[in-house]
């Protein structure tokens, strides 16, 4: 059933974007061929199906796995080398499992109680949760979502990139060779697995509705360019959608005919601007108010000022990338040898024949288009390599020197691919020297880098077609299509993870008895001691964990958690051990169930559960619950209040901050730890049943205060911080009910502006077709 579901899915999937492209193509006055159509279906299927042999997934699950669950089951010939990506295992499929798990509860994932003990995916941009091409994957079982996204990615880029091309004066079968290099080359598929490749995906629909606005300002096409700019927005990594929205910028600077009236082109590019942020804002506007707080954004994190040098050290190497494709070693086969990693340095590849198209675009007719184009790649491109003035410049915008800008190099690709395109018919001419020049070149370049055997053999077959082609242009082509396909069918093999399906989120024995621990009672959290059992593979199993493994995760939130547990991800890496787990916040933070390797001391008051094997896992009596009445509690300055926590003893007894309550005192009680009783509850709303008798503070520890919200009697409470992170709110006498909701900061405001903008976007897709 399970294969049934995954074809069924992945069929569904490309069907629907598929109808998606076409009718984006139709809304800007475009039309996309049959036989476009049918390489864009058949493309992403002859890719990615072999990866399917051996009963493997397009998953990195083998070297994060077995690293961090010493019980897994053994597998031969595990994927190693494709461990760079385990953030996909770590960090986007616990997300992506938490985004389903709201929508199939009927709710908006605002609120998790599992990742980051407690968090909203809401405001994380990667958690990918309203993007276009995340939804086609939900199409399928979540082992198989990378998969299917990747194949959606594949099916958008090449349609939109041939578009695109031909849209600048490419012939088709020109276009097709370049669309190939970028849907097929370094821009998606060094990050496959990841949303960054989602948000390129969708550059070259901008590019496109940006042309046609200028071109033709109508109402049709700024509705089309609107939706277009918000499917990138919502597609989940803010870094690479503002390269690209600089790129479409840039872009449409060059295109813009400024005698052709152009007052209304630019108006309509506005608002097509406007309309599209306007629709991604539900999301934007909660990220952007959250993102600040971050831990990110946090001081420490942000890098030094570059130096004078106009490269970080290394970094300029990052432009030799789109000369080969074993520039800085043969993927995942050899030592890497280049600045940052594989997936970084790979963005800008496109494959040899699109090289040898650039090169042969340099010396064409067209040459305000082409050093139009290749000026914009090289701007962005110096900009990923770390450039100092135009980081200097990008450091300028808010949070800009949070930014991992080597992450724009995908952007430069798209310019690359169109001059491909414009450059390809150009050496097919029947005596163009000049072109063949250009070729030679090319391939001396790449060539110098690396001369191994194969690479020899594809300069040669597409030498062979030019020479071909400028008799018998059909077996030109040919060779340059084979050309293209062992060149870029080689390098995608190696890009992408195989990883054993026995490995994908296995219930291990450690795993099974820590859901047992946290099954009784409770809702109860687990943690596991130094850097055993990492953060989010607790979470996958149904088992919340109090750790952050989150970039985005709140800044007050880990600051308790360093100061006491000596735990300290930082804003690039984000992996810490966690230590001291005898100290007293450990039972405030409602943490049951502890994970501790075999050679780590046990804290006396833990009980052991299962106490053989590497991994070893213990229950803690003294965890309190989530929701609670506190004994007492200390009221200290915000400056000292972390203090405060370090020296409680006792984890009943709360710290509040004096700059908060002013001059109220939490009153005295005697501890009853079944004082709060849980009636309903689901992520992100609860119902709870207090005693009435008397004033209370109720104490929780769920991080994010700023989004609790606390009503009794259909108003809302007074909220206070507890322990300087957690949200409390005081309840007055004869109150015996309180309702808990979670709403991101700024997720009303963001709301409405989505709702008003597709409102607009209607009204122009419904309207006259001009303004």
């Amino acid at each position: 059933m399970t294969l049934v579901h995954f074809a069924a899915g992945l069929a569904l999937a490309l069907i629907l974007a598929q109808a998606l492209a076409w009718r984006l193509a139709r809304g800007l006055s475009l039309r996309l061929p049959i036989a476009v159509q049918a390489i864009g279906l058949a493309a992403p299927l002859a890719v990615l199906l072999p990866s399917l042999a051996d009963h493997r997934l397009l998953a990195p699950t083998d070297a994060p796995i077995l690293a961090n669950l010493p019980d897994a089951p053994r597998v031969a010939d595990p994927d190693l080398a494709h461990g760079l990506f385990n953030d996909a295992i770590f960090q986007l499929l616990p997300w992506e499992e938490e985004v389903r798990r709201g929508f199939a509860a009927g709710h908006l994932p605002l609120w998790s109680d599992l990742l980051d003990g407690g968090s909203s995916p809401w405001v994380n941009p990667q958690a990918a949760i309203l993007s276009p091409i995340a939804m086609l994957g939900r199409l399928l079982p979540i082992e198989h979502f990378l998969l299917g996204a990747l194949a959606v990615k594949i099916l958008l880029a090449f349609e939109g990139s041939w578009l695109l091309a031909r849209a600048l004066g490419a012939r088709r079968w020109a276009a097709a060779l370049g669309a190939g290099g970028f849907a097929l080359g370094g821009p998606l598929f060094a990050w496959a697995v990841f949303p960054l490749s989602s948000v390129v995906a969708w550059s070259p629909w901008l590019l496109l509705g940006t042309l046609q606005v200028l071109r033709r300002p109508c109402s049709r096409h700024v509705a089309a360019a609107a939706l277009v700019l918000a499917a990138l927005l919502l597609s989940g990594h803010p870094e690479i959608a503002l390269a690209e929205c600089l790129l479409a910028a840039g872009f449409g600077a060059i295109v813009w005919r400024r005698r052709d009236r152009p007052l209304p082109a630019f108006g309509a590019a506005l608002l097509a601007a406007t309309l599209g942020a306007g629709l991604a804002a539900c999301a934007l506007v909660p990220f952007a108010l959250v993102a600040p707080h971050s831990l990110r954004a946090s001081p420490g994190e942000i890098p030094a000022a570059a130096s004078t040098a106009f490269f970080p050290a290394g970094e300029g190497r990052l432009l030799l990338s789109p000369l080969s494709p074993w520039c800085f070693g043969r993927p995942f086969h050899e030592p890497y040898a280049g600045p940052g990693n594989w997936a970084i340095a790979a963005g800008a590849y496109l494959g040899l024949v699109a090289l040898a198209g650039i090169a042969a675009a340099l010396v064409s007719r067209r040459r305000r288009l082409v050093f139009a184009l290749l000026a914009l790649t090289l701007v962005v491109l110096l900009l990923a390599a770390g450039f100092y003035p135009w980081r200097a410049l990008l450091a300028m915008l808010p949070l800009g020197g949070a930014l991992a800008v080597d992450r724009f190099l995908p952007a430069a690709a798209l310019p690359l691919a169109l001059l491909a395109a414009l450059g390809l018919d150009e050496l097919l001419r029947r005596g163009s020297r000049a072109s063949a020049a250009a070729l030679l070149i090319a391939a001396t370049a790449s060539l110098a880098v690396r001369h191994d055997a194969p690479l020899v053999g594809l300069w040669l077959c597409i030498a062979v077609g030019v020479l071909l082609g400028r008799h018998r242009r059909a077996l030109g082509l040919g060779c340059l299509a084979l050309a293209a396909v062992l060149d870029l069918g080689s390098w995608t093999h190696d890009a992408l993870p195989r990883g054993h399906r026995e490995l994908f989120y296995p219930r291990t024995p450690t795993i099974a008895a820590v859901q047992g621990v946290v099954a009784a009672g409770g809702p109860w959290r687990a943690v596991a001691g130094g850097f055993g059992v990492y953060p989010s593979l607790l979470p996958m199993a149904g088992v919340a964990d109090v750790r952050i493994d989150n970039p985005l995760a709140l800044d007050e939130q880990l600051r308790p958690l360093t100061a006491i547990f000596e735990f300290r991800p930082e804003g690039r890496r984000y992996k810490s051990a966690f230590r001291h787990l005898d100290h007293p916040f450990l039972d405030f933070l409602n943490v049951r169930a502890v994970v501790l390797a075999a050679s780590a001391p046990v804290p006396e008051r833990f009980r052991p559960v299962l106490a053989e094997g590497p991994l070893r896992v213990f229950l803690n009596p003294a965890a309190l619950p989530r929701y609670f009445l506190p004994a007492g509690g200390l009221v200290r300055d915000r400056a000292d209040a972390i203090a405060g926590i370090q020296e409680n003893r006792d984890a009943r007894r709360v710290v509040l901050i004096g700059e908060e309550v002013g001059d109220w005192r939490p009153p005295a009680r005697a501890w009853e730890p079944a004082a709060v009783r849980i009636v309903a509850s689901r992520p992100g709303r609860v119902s709870l049943l207090l005693p009435p008798a008397g004033e209370k503070l109720l104490a929780t520890s769920l991080p994010f205060p700023a989004g609790w919200r606390a009503t009794a009697f259909g108003r809302p409470l007074r909220r206070v911080t507890v322990n300087t992170a957690y949200f409390g709110a005081l309840v007055p006498a004869g109150c015996a009910r309180v309702e808990l909701s979670f709403r991101p900061p700024g997720f009303r405001f963001g709301a409405l502006l989505s709702g008003l903008s597709a409102a607009a976007v209607l009204m122009l897709l419904i309207g006259k077709p001009g303004f």
